[in-house]
């Protein structure tokens, strides 16, 4: 395990996290090209933006430790 552990996590989570971007870009854009799948597809975008944020929280974590233990 080790920092390398680390790295890959973090790198998992971009990967993941620029998904969930796309995803809820695209789910905006339907809904504007579509007016009238926005209410099935709201739940969808939203799912996809909160997913997005915690990823985001989870890499701001590890940089915080990566940053701690390189200092």
């Amino acid at each position: 395990r080790g920092l390398g552990d680390v790295y890959k996590r973090q790198s998992q989570y971009r990967s993941d996290m620029l998904c969930a971007l796309g995803e809820s870009e695209e789910y905006s854009a339907l809904c504007n090209d579509h007016p009238d799948l926005r209410e099935s597809a709201q739940n969808l975008y939203n799912e996809a933006r909160e997913r997005g944020a915690t990823l985001l929280g989870k890499i701001k974590a590890l940089e915080n430790m990566l940053t701690h233990h390189a200092g």
